[in-house]
Parts: C-alpha cells; structure tokens; sequence
C-alpha cells in the first residue's frame, strides 16, 4: 500500500505517536513543485515550511471530521478512525483542543506564506479552505 511506503511518525505533545499519510502526500506534493522549479533551496525555506504546516492542517481537520463530520458527505462512517483503533488528534488531545491546534497550524502555515514574498494568494485560499472544509 502507498500509504505504508511513506508513513510519517510524528510526536504528539504528549508524546503518542501520531501518525500521517495523507498529510505528508499533501507536503510531498508541494516540495515536488518547488524541485521542479529549480530554485536555490534557501529561497524554498518558507514554502517547505508551509507545505509541512498545511499537511498537518489537513491531517488534524481530517481527523476532526471523522467525529464530527456527516457520514454521506465524507463518503465513510463517522468515527471509522476510533473504531479501527488509529491514533487521531482528536483521540490524543481531544476535540476542543484539536479545534484549537488545527487554528495554530493554520496560523503558522499563513504566517510562512506571509515570508515567501511571492503571490500566494491561492496557497492562502486553499490553506483557508482546508482548515474550515466539511467534507
């Protein structure tokens, strides 16, 4: 499975591991455009930054939706990732206090935007739309 070929473990504050597949698709893709582009790996620094802060974002608000979210809307059971045992933010930290983590990542992902000095306007569009998406 793909998935397991690029499985990221990251640390949760708490110390759980959480772990990241989809988020860390979402991060690889950007990095794939900024080596595609050739830029002098320095200039890249805020983008790879954003990119990694908005795979977070999509993993904390994808794990958020699996317990909040409709089911017909998602296209699965809500809280399909408790009942197969996974290790979610909300599972680890808490609804309330994932809410809260999803708005810091989106924070930090707008803020490494706001250094790049380019036109980021649709990263800043998609980034908003990541953090307040319901399906």
């Amino acid at each position: 499975m793909i998935g397991d070929a690029i499985l990221v473990r990251k640390l949760g504050y708490d110390g759980h591991e959480i772990f990241h597949w989809t988020g860390r698709l979402i991060a690889a893709s950007v990095e794939c455009v900024l080596l595609w582009t050739g830029m002098d790996p320095a200039v890249t620094i805020a983008y790879r930054r954003f990119a990694a802060e908005l795979g977070v974002l999509f993993q904390i608000v994808d794990d958020i939706l699996d317990v909040t979210g409709d089911e017909a809307a998602l296209g699965k059971p809500q809280g399909s990732d408790e009942r197969q045992g996974k290790r979610t933010y909300v599972s680890v930290f808490g609804l309330e206090r994932a809410r809260e983590l999803a708005a810091e990542s989106h924070a930090k992902a707008r803020a490494a935007l706001a250094e790049t000095g380019g036109r980021t306007e649709t990263l800043e569009q998609i980034t908003d739309y990541i953090l307040t998406r319901q399906t």
